[in-house]
């Protein structure tokens, strides 16, 4: 059985955002399946929300063969699930049918980074520092209070990263923006390290990620 993460929406924390399209857009991803049944309002809703994705981030999700898909379908047999990250080849799933959207133009936004948050995390929390992973269970421990999707640490760090990202980043607080911080720049060197022909050996340590304990 495949194993996945979801996103479940929620409009708590929904703000009004400019609809500028300025960065990374659908486009940039290798694979993407069903992408012509998002009318033009969607598109461009998914768009805004990734548009200040780092471009490294999808570099590497191409790399490792990611496949980004539109859907109309129930996921998980839940209509509140809107977005799934499959752990077994990095795909990501987003419902685009009209009560998704209906429900927050915001939340729509919101899915496809919060996704690509679980893309991030799985491929760098192995090279955290302890004091990073601490600063995320901090993290959780106050949003768990608060917004129901931060269930546990890897929702809360999806959350975290896709504020950040669609620029609802007034409510991450330093810390939060640092853990965000770091594990991009674990991406950035992951993906720079591919383009040279892998990973190899030393590379926790030229991070300086490396597991002192």
């Amino acid at each position: 059985m495949r194993k996945f993460v979801c996103y479940v929406i929620s409009v708590i924390f929904s703000l009004a955002v400019p609809m500028t399209s300025l960065g990374a857009t659908i486009d940039d991803f290798d694979k993407v399946k069903n992408g012509n049944i998002l009318s033009e309002e969607k598109l461009n809703h998914i768009n805004d929300g990734i548009r200040d994705i780092p471009d490294y981030v999808i570099e590497l999700y191409n790399k490792v063969g990611g496949t980004l898909e539109f859907t109309n379908k129930v996921l998980g047999g839940n209509k509140n699930i809107n977005g799934m990250y499959w752990l077994d080849g990095s795909d990501i799933q987003v419902r685009s049918s009209n009560d998704v959207l209906n429900n927050s133009s915001y939340a729509f936004r919101n899915i496809l980074a919060h996704e690509l948050g679980h893309f991030v995390y799985y491929m760098t929390y192995g090279n955290w520092k302890q004091e990073t992973k601490d600063e995320l269970h901090k993290v959780f421990e106050y949003w768990n209070q608060y917004a129901p999707e931060c269930y546990n640490e890897v929702e809360t760090f999806a959350e975290i990263y896709a504020w950040e990202m669609t620029g609802n980043d007034q409510w991450n607080s330093h810390g939060e923006k640092e853990i965000v911080t770091k594990a991009n720049s674990i991406v950035r060197e992951l993906n720079a390290r591919m383009e040279e022909g892998g990973f190899g050996p030393g590379f926790e340590k030229k991070l300086g990620y490396e597991d002192e304990n």
